[in-house]
């Protein structure tokens, strides 16, 4: 690709397992720790450091926005103001600092998940918690489906439920009940699922005689036809909403011209209510075998930024490319990520067939998706993918993408000395730590 990208940057990207030797290849910085020791060697940059004891054991890990200032703080002697040595333990067993630096806060999270399942299994699951994500699981196939809201990681449902398709992220649960439920409404779906077990010597509820549920609770409609709407709902988020707005649009119109202005009424209130899902909370949903996203980061390098492509469980580096004249670097990565993304959807796995880790990086893939924050600052842009996208390179998004990106500043509280830092201590050190503030 020439001058214009970063042949080191097509490295694995932390996040997926990774051998030592690919860890090795990230790290910045060594630093040995004795009496003439200057944490000022240390880089004041963004990325993860470690701290270790002089058997290599780790100690504590953190993500930082400038790994210098939190070593500092985490290892300098208490000021005069501050009553306890809080810090006293972990930096009379620390031997040796590790630092890894990176450009943007998604890659650094990447590589701190890696880190901690590693280096402090203990407390690993504490870690992980930061990353939730929540989706929609559905099986159609069912004797009677049902949306079910769920959290990746941490959902134990995932080894009974081998089948069915997977919806999301979200941001938060209360979304993903949001979406659920407008799809109940576009598509006339049953809202009370004990009552759909019952089908089909049920009784049906009051949204029949409203006319938005055709009832198969009571067997006025077949649970083969419920069903059959029930995957036109899971195909709309798999797809996306343009080709259902535009025939809807048109058999309204139809309804209309042909003075049937009832049923026209009913589809101009579906349009409506498809508005919801195509707010930007919504933007980055899609079914597990269809969402793929292009992540456009901030590098190392000023002016340079990391394309990246992002799978359920699977997160790799393409390159750094010199945000200035990316275009044809661009150009040049479309066939082979076009392929990776074909053969994704060809071959798409559900959830219960991925590894622990794999679904750890899922969660964390959907949290970063909807950051708002990393976002805003313009330091990691996730371009979603789905249905005929994955079909077609988005140049253009990525250019813009990589202008914005090179232009960002970090946020106000992206700061490592906020309540939100990502950081574990090893347990036994658990006593002698505290948070951001060690003042009295």
């Amino acid at each position: 690709m020439g001058g214009n990208t970063d042949s080191t940057a097509d490295r694995p990207l932390p996040g997926v397992r990774m051998s030592r030797r690919s860890q090795d290849m990230l790290l910045s910085c060594d630093l040995q720790l004795d009496a003439e020791t200057d944490l000022a060697d240390l880089p004041a940059a963004r990325g993860v450091v470690a701290f270790e004891t002089s058997e290599r054991d780790t100690l504590y890990l953190a993500v930082c926005a400038d790994i210098r200032r939190t070593a500092r703080r985490r290892l300098s002697p208490p000021t005069p103001e501050q009553r306890h040595d809080r810090g006293r333990e972990l930096r009379s067993a620390t031997s040796r600092i590790l630092a890894w630096v990176v450009g943007s806060p998604f890659e650094a999270d990447c590589l701190y998940l890696d880190l901690v399942r590693d280096r402090l299994p203990g407390e690993h699951r504490a870690a992980i918690s930061a990353w939730q994500a929540w989706f929609l699981h559905i099986n159609a196939d069912e004797p009677f489906p049902r949306w079910m809201k769920v959290a990746v990681p941490g959902w134990s449902h995932v080894s009974r439920a081998p089948g069915g398709d997977l919806i999301g992220p979200f941001r938060d649960k209360k979304a993903a009940g949001k979406y659920a439920e407008t799809l109940d409404d576009i598509f006339d779906l049953c809202r009370y699922h004990s009552v759909l077990t019952q089908a089909p010597h049920g009784s049906a509820c009051a949204y029949k005689e409203m006319g938005k549920c055709p009832a198969p609770c009571d067997g006025s409609e077949t649970m083969a036809s419920y069903k059959a709407r029930l995957r036109k709902a899971i195909n709309l988020a798999r797809t996306g909403t343009a080709h259902y707005r535009a025939s809807t649009e048109a058999r309204m119109n139809e309804a209309a011209a042909a003075l049937d202005f009832e049923t026209a009424e009913r589809r101009k209130s579906r349009l409506d209510t498809l508005r919801t899902i195509e707010a930007p909370s919504f933007r980055c949903v899609s079914t597990m075998d269809a969402m793929a996203w292009i992540v456009v980061s901030a590098a190392e390098r000023r002016g340079w930024v990391r394309l990246s492509v992002a799978l359920p469980g699977r997160v790799r580096a393409l390159a750094s490319l010199r945000a200035a004249d990316a275009a044809a670097a661009v150009d040049e990565l479309a066939p082979m990520t076009l392929a990776e993304l074909a053969n994704h959807t060809k071959h798409a796995v559900n959830l219960a067939e991925l590894s622990e880790s794999e679904r750890e990086l899922l969660g964390l893939i959907g949290a970063a998706a909807h950051n708002p924050a990393a976002a805003k600052a313009g330091l990691d842009i996730f371009i979603e993918l789905r249905g005929d996208d994955c079909d077609a390179w988005p140049r253009e998004r990525i250019l813009r993408a990589a202008k914005k990106v090179v232009r960002s500043k970090p946020a106000p509280d992206d700061d490592d000395d906020g309540k939100g830092a990502r950081e574990s201590l090893r347990a036994d050190l658990d006593a002698g730590h505290s948070g951001a503030d060690e003042s009295p």
